[in-house]
């Protein structure tokens, strides 16, 4: 984002303002910063960074790597970096979905989405810092639920009350 000062030499320019995406900026920032890391560091680091910055196994042919180029194992310590992405979403849907109903899982799935999409959304149109977007969407989400437990369980306390005042009537007789 920039805006031009309004006392700027040149009258087009003064009080002009520009916008531009963080998803554009991140694209420049990730360009800039391999330029940077090409010519300062190692070239099987380099190599190491960018298959990272990718997605990829820090171990993806299943041989541990040392940093300074060379194959070798790291004293056969697992590390939390050799598990992929994919692998650790199926763990987690695995557990989701012998935990929770099928409806449950729906539900969560949907929401998990509805923020992701709402937090995408929110970067396009405002930009920010994502963690903090983050927790702002998911507040919003954590007071909602709030507020339909609220309603539930005061529907169940109508219901028993009414219940309540049947079994009453029913003495009665």
């Amino acid at each position: 984002e920039g805006i031009v000062p309004t006392d700027h030499e040149d009258k087009q320019l003064a009080g002009a303002a520009s916008f531009i995406p963080y998803f554009r900026i991140r694209e420049f920032i990730d360009f800039a910063e391999k330029g940077m890391l090409e010519k300062i560091v190692p070239k099987k680091l380099f190599e190491t960074v960018v298959s990272l910055k990718e997605g990829k196994s820090l171990h993806a042919e299943g041989t541990p790597f040392n940093l300074d180029g060379g194959n070798s194992p790291l004293g056969g310590h697992q590390r939390q970096d050799e598990i992929n992405m994919d692998a650790s979403y199926q763990t987690m849907m695995e557990s989701i979905r012998k935990t929770h109903t099928p409806e449950q899982v729906e539900a969560i799935l949907a929401t998990v989405e509805r923020e992701r999409q709402e937090v995408m959304d929110t970067i396009d149109r405002d930009g920010g810092d994502l963690d903090e977007i983050i927790a702002t969407v998911r507040a919003k989400t954590r007071e909602r639920q709030r507020q339909i437990l609220e309603e539930f369980e005061k529907s169940e306390m109508e219901e028993a009350e009414i219940v309540s005042d049947e079994n009453s009537e029913t003495d009665k007789n």
